[in-house]
Parts: C-alpha cells; sequence; structure tokens
C-alpha cells in the first residue's frame, strides 16, 4: 500500500512539473513566439535556451508598443514577404513600417534601404532602418545592452553583407541575434540566428513615438 501511495505521489508531482511547464510555455510564446519555431514557414528551427526565458521573465520590461511590433511581425510577417528575392530584409522593414501606419517620405525609403544620397550623412547612412528612426524622430539608437524583444536593428558582417529586422531576442552568452526578418535560409520571413563577435557592426533601435492608429 505504501508503494502504491508513492507511486500516486509521483505521478501526481511529475504532472504537476509538467503543467508548470506548459503554462509558462504559453505565457512566452504570448509575446517571444516560441511556438513559431515548429510552423511550416519557420524553416530555422532552434531550442528555447536559458537567454529566452530570462527575458520572458521580464516581460514587464518590455515596451507595450515592442510588444504589439512582435504580435504583428507573427501574424503578417510572412503576407508582408512570402519570398526573399522578392521582398528582401530591407524592403520588409520598409513594408512593415508602413504597414504600423508610419508616413515615410522618398528619403525614409531610401534611408530604410540604405540607397546613396548625396543629402545623407554618410557616417549615418550605413544605420540603415535605425538612421531613418533617429532622422525622423520617430525612434532613438539604443545600445545592445539595451536592445529588448520588438527593438530594430541593422548589422554588417565585415567584408561580407548586412541585414536587417527585428529583435527577436539577443543570446549574449552565445553571441547570437535571433530576429524575425526576410532571408533567403527561410524563404522569406522567418526567424532567423545571427552570430556576431567584435567584428560585427550592429546598431539598435527603438521606436519612441507612435503613429495615431
Amino acid at each position: 500500500m505504501q508503494k502504491l501511495s508513492l507511486i500516486i505521489l509521483l505521478i501526481t508531482c511529475l504532472a504537476c512539473s509538467e503543467n508548470k511547464k506548459q503554462v509558462s510555455a504559453n505565457e512566452l510564446s504570448d509575446t517571444l513566439s516560441i511556438a513559431d519555431g515548429g510552423k511550416a514557414d519557420i524553416t530555422n528551427q532552434y531550442e528555447v535556451d536559458t537567454a529566452v526565458i530570462d527575458t520572458a521573465l521580464h516581460l514587464a520590461l518590455i515596451p507595450e508598443f515592442n510588444k504589439k511590433i512582435i504580435v504583428y511581425a507573427r501574424e503578417n510577417g510572412r503576407r508582408i514577404s512570402s519570398d526573399y528575392y522578392k521582398v528582401n530584409c530591407s524592403e520588409f522593414m520598409t513594408a512593415f513600417i508602413k504597414e504600423l501606419g508610419y508616413k515615410l517620405s522618398i528619403k525614409d525609403i531610401k534611408k530604410i534601404n540604405i540607397v546613396s544620397d548625396l543629402y545623407f550623412d554618410p557616417n549615418q547612412a550605413k544605420k540603415g532602418v535605425v538612421y531613418y528612426m533617429v532622422s525622423s524622430n520617430t525612434g532613438k539608437e539604443i545600445t545592445i545592452d539595451e536592445a529588448l524583444p520588438g527593438d530594430i536593428f541593422q548589422l554588417w558582417y565585415k567584408g561580407s553583407f548586412g541585414h536587417c529586422g527585428i529583435i527577436h531576442h539577443i543570446d549574449t552568452s552565445k553571441h547570437e541575434l535571433i530576429a524575425y526578418s526576410s532571408f533567403f535560409h527561410t524563404q522569406g520571413f522567418g526567424i532567423q540566428r545571427f552570430p556576431y563577435n567584435d567584428s560585427t557592426t550592429l546598431y539598435f533601435g527603438r521606436f519612441t513615438t507612435y503613429p495615431n492608429n
């Protein structure tokens, strides 16, 4: 009888533990889209690590508009870009920002797409979408230590290529930036990992003024 009681107690404890994990995962997925890794349109799957959980435990630190950005990206990203070769990362960000309700001038679009213009500050132009945010007074530049899910980034690999998108989270212990964007690995919109080191140039921005919609 004692043995049977012990087995029942053990099963009960395991069930409670599993329920706690499920609640935690659901809470995470509401904002950080952990479940996105299992969707058919995300080809670059990944495991949830400590950095994601730590970030999710501090959801109160994430600005409300950042959360809206994440939700909108999850729900509409694939519609905006289902083919990277038709809508690349900067084109995705241009369309995404427009859909958020921001009015973009021709110059704004050039800044996001890093198109050369005599009127642009060459030291700022490489910041792309972050340059647009700061120069249009819709956002501010922030550091990697300040960056949170829903913030915007522009990166450059030395002697290689650049990329921009929306931060899913940053794993500083592994030096990886996990992002929502349009990329060829995900055949358009998806979640991608971007490793970074001392030779990687990174810029981050946060929207601080919001469209009236």
